[in-house]
């Protein structure tokens, strides 16, 4: 693999490319991957502030209205 590699450099790298986004938007993984992040800790931002947030489901703001 590595002297393919070695001796054909761009076609190499299309096709890891091609491979890895084969992989990653199969949705298996995409389901273990969104799993993974849901289970994992979260940790606090300093821009999200949790009174707008219920202030925003309490008045509904943003919702469409027709």
């Amino acid at each position: 693999m590595k002297g393919f590699e070695a001796d054909n450099a761009a076609i190499f790298r299309r096709l890891v490319s091609a491979v890895t986004d084969a992989y990653y938007t199969a949705p298996e993984v995409v389901a273990r991957v969104e799993a993974l992040a849901d289970a994992a800790p979260r940790e606090a931002s300093v821009h999200f502030d949790d009174a707008l947030l219920a202030s925003v489901i309490r008045t509904q703001s943003g919702k469409y209205r027709s």
